[in-house]
């Protein structure tokens, strides 16, 4: 398996972990498949921190289905303010197409799966991928570079109306400010990839 930690920025705390399966590993992980899908992790933790359950062991979940896996560290607290985190998940899209021959991936099947606050990333990138210029700050060559083949919402909220106001529920910046780009319903039209939501029974 290849690990490896890749970094977008000077901030160490945004990087792109990698759980790449080598041909050797079809033996033991996932139907033996080549190339193979790709999903791309965010977690969630109200843009304040990310939560560790939700990153690794949602990553090898989907190893051991045959995919090879990321799990994306976006910025968080203070620093999460628009477009920061939009271009952070458009960044590791395009990386992951980028280095698909290398990296044995279909670059058609490449997905995202976030929970909570990394589901509404996860959403903003579905819904708003096609941002005038957010292609070039990504570093990719068009807009369809950036753009997800698929999603995958888990009890994110999709409008800002719908996140706690509870004080004691720390929450990043862009959660605080209740930014309008986080209200994912006003962005949803054609060009919004296949998603699928789906919440707990006490969402």
């Amino acid at each position: 398996m290849i690990y490896e930690k890749i970094y977008f920025s000077k901030n160490e705390n945004v990087s792109l972990q990698t759980y790449i399966l080598e041909p050797a590993d079809s033996r033991i992980y996932g139907p033996q498949t080549d190339p193979r899908p790709a999903v791309i992790i965010l977690a969630g933790g109200g843009y304040a921190m990310l939560s560790e359950t939700e990153g690794e062991p949602a990553a090898l979940t989907f190893i051991r289905e045959g995919f090879q896996t990321f799990v994306l560290n976006y910025t968080v607290g203070e620093d999460c303010i628009y477009p920061t985190p939009l271009v952070e998940v458009s960044k590791a899209v395009w990386e992951v197409r980028r280095r698909a021959d290398e990296w044995h991936i279909d670059p058609e099947a490449v997905a995202l799966m976030g929970f909570s606050a990394g589901a509404a990333i996860a959403g903003m990138s579905a819904t708003q991928w096609n941002t005038p210029g957010l292609y070039r700050m990504a570093g990719a060559p068009d807009a369809e570079s950036i753009r997800p083949d698929a999603v995958v919402i888990g009890y994110g909220a999709g409008n800002v109306d719908c996140m706690p106001v509870n004080e004691n529920i720390p929450l990043g910046k862009i959660g605080r400010d209740r930014d309008k780009h986080l209200n994912l319903t006003d962005y949803v039209g054609r060009h919004v990839p296949p998603v699928f939501i789906w919440h707990g029974r006490d969402d």
